[in-house]
């Protein structure tokens, strides 16, 4: 679990693709001891697409769906190896706009996200809840894009008692 901030960032050009030289677990690892962690968003791909940086250092790529209906997003290690599944659930609950059942590769339960669309005249964005197996809430986080198109952003990290702990 990531003790610190979640860093959210967009890049103009996709990355070239790590050569991984380390087995799976390493990557686990880093990812569970991490105190900041950077989700870096692939903008000229199709579909979803991101690499989770760790201390500089590409630990996972997540990748999504170009539409986002019945969504499913896959993380998997440098290796290719799949390390957790967020699939789309419209069942759990009704007042987020998406809600997604976080599983690893063996289809165990390991958490759950809701997102929730922010709109006004000149933004847009979002607000993440995170929850636990139990459905508990253990964090928020939110993206706010200024001017609709993402042209400037503010993204803001926070703990399940509305502590900012990254803005």
């Amino acid at each position: 679990m990531v003790n610190g901030p979640v860093v959210l960032t967009d890049t103009s050009q996709q990355q070239t693709e790590p050569k991984p030289t380390k087995p799976s677990e390493y990557y686990i690892d880093k990812l569970k001891k991490a105190d900041e962690l950077v989700v870096d968003e692939h903008k000229l791909s199709l579909g979803k697409n991101y690499d989770i940086v760790v201390g500089g250092e590409v630990v996972a790529t997540v990748t999504g769906k170009f539409f986002k209906l019945g969504d499913t997003f896959t993380m998997k290690d440098p290796n290719g190896k799949p390390i957790m599944i967020a699939e789309e659930d419209y069942k759990w609950h009704a007042l987020l706009n998406r809600n997604f059942t976080l599983k690893d590769p063996n289809g165990t339960i390991l958490g759950f996200i809701g997102d929730e669309a922010l709109e006004q005249k000149f933004t847009i964005g979002w607000k993440f809840y995170f929850y636990d197996k139990d459905r508990k809430e253990i964090g928020q986080s939110s993206q706010i894009n200024y001017i609709k198109f993402g042209i400037l952003k503010e993204n803001m990290v926070f703990n399940n008692k509305s502590e900012t702990l990254y803005n």
